[in-house]
């Protein structure tokens, strides 16, 4: 596992301090390990050894072919290509982006082929051609997204000269974007182009770029056939995305060709990219329904999140009615609701057992992860006990917040589990055993937005009430998390394709529900008013999950029309999420929240790592950012990836030592928080 990791603790004045390590394998040579090196340059030498080792192999063939030599050619030079469009994106000259993930992508891939074998077979070297030629086509669409950001630069830059001409010519960029095949993206200027966005398409862009991979039909069925996650590192985790290929592609066929989808890889493979690429709220969730189920629930705890040492218990608060959630733009709205529209907000708490009481009164604050759509808090047991079990006396509480319910529901839950913990009632001495003092953020995945957002939400709090009492938190951690989900697209969604968890189509799918487009829910939850109730309504959502399970519910999906990217919706799903809460780093008030320390951890994996880098250039308070190399998305989840966890574990209680370290004030009298600025 490698990681690349950037510290910054003089309020991004000055550079960063990188460091960057990775697991070095016994058979390579001494003269691989350059520690006096920059990651950069790391990068390439090992890019530059796999690309020699590549070229070797095709010599030893019988036969050349001068195709695959040309593609070779081609690929390699565009390594020095994207690397050096990369420095305009990133933050603090950490090679952290998506440009930078295609390069690795295409060393994997040929450390993969050569470890294989594929060039000594007719059919896998024909199937090998495909995929360099899909990595041309990613190329070509990076390069694209490039010129894009470019020239809208420069049209801002015109624009603005000619407002201080006093000319009042306004310059459209809505028109279908061209390429520009004089264009030379390479070309930098420091003054010109630094601390660009990742994020600079808008609708337009993004329509040409899937409208694009969509029509990369063959690329990705040759790709999820024959080399499946071959940039990941543990075959277990491989062998687990095959069988959710397997499930995708069930859902999209039925229970009918299930033979077939078992014996034809070819079948199956293209199954799976049909159901990804037109996927919607039910199809393919609908085959990922039974991790909501309460069977599934209790065989995970018992089979994946046993744990003796910890106990987990849920229960329902009553949400505050005070604080609004906006449903569109910032800010936040205070209004009393009618008390028949008061609702219960359902959470868990994760304990050591026995319990012991914290006398720091640290309380970690958790949002789960998985789109807003699937899955509930006690699947997430499989690490946050073992995280209580380490930390001995500190306790999590997790929030069940709205699954595919319309934004901002999801953010509102949010925001009430916190003002409910941070009420000083007795409902929560009585299930902590103590009222929290401190308190530390995190979440994964759709989790960190959240947990990040309702940072945003207490500020806005605090500034519009300045004497509510408001418990700050000391540190938000963060693991593989989106922070911008409005439907642009950027570098690292272009990777999109490789994820069978994350594919592009998954992901409009997700956005479409959440932004009210389609499959959202509007329905509230309540408790069970009695053990046969609470059974009852077990056994009804087991045999509804099975229901789901064996036959999928069949709908359009809202960015398709007549088979193609349909540009008007897009457009629509773009102003419907139009708010900071969604894009977090267009947050213009980060300046109120820079004594709180942010720790980001991703991988290069994530299709949501420029999310990551652009909250980094947003963060005005201390931070560190950690990139781990050959890790899937959702890496929290998988028991066996001992050394990510382990490293997540690190993550997390260096914050709590941090906070435990801490002297705040007695916030009852003083409503600004007083936390740590050192690095972590």
């Amino acid at each position: 596992m490698g990681i690349l990791n950037g510290n910054d603790e003089d309020n991004r004045i000055g550079p960063s301090d990188i460091e960057y390590s990775r697991q070095i394998d016994p058979s390579e040579s001494e003269s691989m390990i350059m520690t006096s090196k920059s990651p950069r340059e790391e990068m390439i030498q090992d890019i530059d050894k796999v690309f020699s080792d590549f070229r070797d192999a095709l010599l030893s063939l019988d036969s050349q072919d001068d195709e695959i030599d040309k593609l070779t050619d081609q690929l390699h030079s565009s390594i020095g290509e994207m690397m050096k469009i990369s420095k305009n994106y990133e933050y603090h000259g950490l090679p952290v982006t998506g440009f930078v993930m295609h390069c690795l992508l295409i060393r994997d891939f040929l450390r993969y082929v050569l470890d294989k074998g594929f060039l000594n077979k007719s059919k896998p070297l024909n199937d090998v051609k495909t995929m360099m030629q899909g990595f041309q086509l990613l190329k070509e669409l990076l390069v694209h997204m490039h010129q894009t950001q470019m020239k809208k630069k420069q049209q801002q830059s015109q624009s603005s000269i000619n407002d201080d001409d006093g000319d009042d010519e306004i310059l459209s960029t809505k028109s279908t974007p061209k390429t520009d095949e004089n264009f030379n993206p390479t070309v930098t200027n420091d003054q010109e182009t630094s601390n660009l966005c990742l994020f600079p398409a808008g609708e337009d862009e993004t329509v040409f770029q899937l409208s694009t991979l969509a029509r990369a039909i063959g690329f990705q069925e040759v790709l999820h056939r024959e080399f499946g996650s071959f940039w990941l590192t543990n075959k277990t985790t491989s062998n687990l995305l095959s069988v959710f290929r397997l499930a995708c592609g069930f859902s999209y066929k039925g229970f009918l060709r299930t033979p077939r989808l078992v014996l034809s890889k070819k079948y199956r493979a293209r199954c799976y990219v049909r159901a990804a690429s037109t996927a919607n709220i039910r199809v393919p969730f609908d085959s990922a329904h039974f991790l909501d189920s309460h069977i599934s629930r209790k065989c995970w705890a018992n089979i994946c999140a046993n744990n003796s040492n910890a106990i987990g218990k849920n229960f329902w608060i009553p949400a505050q009615s005070r604080w609004i959630v906006p449903e569109n733009g910032g800010g936040i709205i205070e209004k009393k609701l009618p008390e028949g529209e008061k609702k219960l907000v359902r959470c868990r708490l994760v304990r050591p057992r026995p319990n012991v009481i914290n006398p720091d009164g640290i309380v970690i604050f958790h949002c789960h992860g998985s789109g807003f759509v699937i899955t509930r808090p006690e699947v997430h047991d499989v690490y946050l006990k073992k995280w209580v079990t380490k930390l001995g006396d500190v306790p999590v509480v997790s929030v069940d917040y709205a699954l595919r319910a319309k934004y901002p529901r999801q953010f509102q839950d949010t925001l009430d589990a916190y003002l409910w913990l941070i009420s000083g009632d007795k409902m929560v001495e009585d299930i902590l055993g103590f009222h929290p003092k401190k308190l530390i953020f995190i979440g994964d995945s759709a989790g960190g937005m959240l947990v990040m957002s309702n940072i945003l939400l207490i500020n806005e709090i605090r500034r519009k009430c300045p004497e509510f009492k408001i418990i700050m938190p000391d540190s938000i951690v963060t693991f593989y998390s989106a922070f911008w989900l409005n439907a642009e697209w950027s570098s690292s969604k272009i990777m999109s394709i490789f994820d069978p968890l994350l594919h592009y189509g998954n992901i409009l799918a997700i956005a479409g529900c959440f932004s009210g487009v389609q499959g959202s829910k509007k329905t509230f939850k309540n408790p069970p008013k009695n053990r046969l109730v609470k059974v009852s309504r077990y056994a009804a959502e087991d045999m509804r999950s099975i229901k789901r399970i064996s036959f999928p519910r069949r709908m359009d999906s809202w960015y398709l029309e007549d088979g193609r990217i349909n540009a008007k919706m897009f457009r629509q799903v773009h102003s419907l999420l139009e708010s900071p809460y969604v894009t977090c780093p267009k947050y213009d008030r980060f300046d109120d929240l820079k004594d709180i320390e942010l720790c980001l951890v991703t991988t290069f994996g994530c299709i949501f790592l420029d999310d990551n880098i652009e909250m980094a250039k947003a963060w005005k308070g201390p931070i560190e950012l950690h990139a781990l190399e050959g890790l899937e998305h959702g890496f929290l989840f998988l028991p066996f990836e001992r050394e990510a966890h382990q490293f997540s574990l690190e993550k997390v209680q260096q914050v709590i030592n941090k906070s435990r370290s801490v002297k705040k004030s007695d916030l009852s009298n003083n409503n600004e928080s007083t936390v740590a600025s050192d690095r972590l």
